[in-house]
């Protein structure tokens, strides 16, 4: 009998289906085929429950297809909740019984203390709700204002960021500062926090969330190939540069350390002629890590071919000067990276030791004749086949031709990685790249909408 009478009082309602444990130590939390069970059994078309708060703050909620409603009529619980709270008005209309949800809002304790008279609480009550919500929709406006305000201001913000800190999480003090610097100190950077809940359970905001929540795009994806035009040319500006394996681990880890880190990247990435803005770069690099302050260098490499072959794919693939070409690079990346050697090696420590074994003459270069004969050394080569013919060491020959873009006969790292390399990860520095250039687009457009309003003379809405 008392556990009936603790079930009654204390279950409470969730969305989930069936019954589990509550967290108050009495009663249980059910699902609602538990409430279509019950009322079905007694006949009976609602269920009406009280004694839980609705998270929402408002006075009455209706759950379960609206076979569940619970109703909590102490507005402003405790004195200082700042909830409502709600009534049920039962009536028939039109020969149908309904009820209604009628709520109100008790002023805080604190304000019915200074009321002199007592009969105007239901009164105070409506004008502080009207107060609060009137402080609730400018709150709304502000924050709006500063989201688009972000927008405008993304790559400035980006870089600013990225100037202050090496780490992906920032305290909330400091990030607020590096905000209000750069957009604005009027605005309630605090009060943002809470509003976009950006901070984590350790009280720190992660810069790669935050700045991957304001974001501008093209609806259209087919519109966005330029996007992964920006990436292909960042990547193809290195590999042409045709180092060795050495000099390119040295290009990008700056001190030595076998890491690389962001200051070292876009340190590295200004010495190529990549016409990319300031800002443009700074947001580039952040991409690249991500939430990561930095990588070992030879997962960089790997990382950023990976960026770069799926950039690749979105523009339509390589030509290939055989038809065979795009299958025997599959097949031959395939095999160099489930062969036992270096069994231990996963990845781009794979690839690295691979390569290194394979450059007999220790330039960090491989010659096409050293690829081909490491290649040709790899269990299940002499039985691989493309299109139903057997990969013959013309045919390998051929390929590592077309690997070989600068023409001198040797293949460097990134060529090797960008030939061979398989990683199904999917990143999206281009999507950054992009974002970058429509930002930019995005802060002149009333300036680029009155110029293609001037140069549309015939009044077409198109220009050439």
């Amino acid at each position: 009998e008392e556990t009936n009478f603790c079930d009654l009082l204390w279950s409470d309602p969730i969305e989930e289906s069936g019954k589990f444990k509550s967290p108050r130590g009495l009663g249980i939390l059910f699902g609602p085929e538990v409430t279509k069970n019950f009322l079905e059994k007694n006949k009976l078309k609602c269920l009406i429950r009280s004694h839980q708060l609705p998270e929402d703050q408002h006075g009455a909620q209706i759950l379960h297809d609206g076979q569940c409603i619970t109703v909590f009529s102490a507005s402003n619980y405790c004195g200082d909740s700042d909830n409502y709270g709600a009534v049920l008005l039962f009536e028939t209309k039109a020969g149908k019984f309904d009820c209604t949800i009628h709520e109100h809002y008790a002023p805080p304790l604190d304000a019915l203390r200074n009321l002199s008279d007592p009969s105007k609480w239901g009164e105070l009550g409506r004008e502080l709700v009207q107060q609060a919500e009137l402080e609730q929709l400018q709150l709304e406006r502000e924050v709006e204002r500063m989201s688009w305000a972000i927008i405008d201001k993304k790559p400035e913000l980006v870089a600013a960021f990225v100037q202050k800190s090496k780490c992906d999480v920032m305290e909330v003090k400091q990030w607020q500062k590096v905000c209000a610097a750069v957009i604005g100190e009027d605005f309630p950077w605090s009060t943002a926090v809470d509003v976009w809940r950006i901070k984590d359970d350790a009280g720190k905001i992660s810069l790669h969330n935050f700045f991957n929540a304001f974001r501008v795009e093209l609806a259209d994806d087919k519109l966005n190939a330029f996007k992964c035009k920006a990436i292909v040319e960042v990547y193809e500006s290195i590999l042409n540069t045709d180092m060795n394996l050495k000099d390119m681990l040295a290009h990008f880890d700056l001190n030595g350390d076998g890491s690389v880190d962001i200051k070292e990247l876009k340190s590295t990435l200004q010495r190529f002629d990549l016409d990319l803005t300031e800002h443009q770069l700074s947001g580039f690099v952040k991409s690249i890590f991500q939430d990561r302050d930095q990588m070992n260098v030879k997962d960089f490499l790997s990382h950023f071919t990976a960026v770069y072959k799926a950039a690749v794919q979105v523009l339509g693939g390589k030509t290939y000067t055989q038809p065979w070409m795009s299958e025997a690079f599959d097949v031959i990346g395939r095999l160099i990276f489930r062969s036992p050697l270096f069994p231990k090696a996963k990845g781009a420590a794979k690839a690295e030791k691979i390569f290194s074994s394979w450059d007999e003459s220790s330039d960090g270069l491989l010659q096409l004749e050293e690829l081909q004969k490491g290649l040709q050394q790899l269990p299940g080569m002499d039985s691989a086949t493309v299109n139903g013919q057997v990969l013959d060491p013309d045919m390998i020959m051929e390929c590592l031709k077309y690997v070989d873009e600068s023409n001198d006969g040797t293949v460097n790292y990134l060529e090797f990685l960008s030939a061979f390399f398989v990683d199904a990860s999917h990143e999206r520095s281009g999507d950054v790249l992009a974002e970058q250039i429509l930002t930019l687009f995005y802060r002149h457009r009333d300036v680029i909408r009155s110029a293609c309003k001037q140069a549309d003379g015939g009044g077409t809405a198109t220009i050439a």
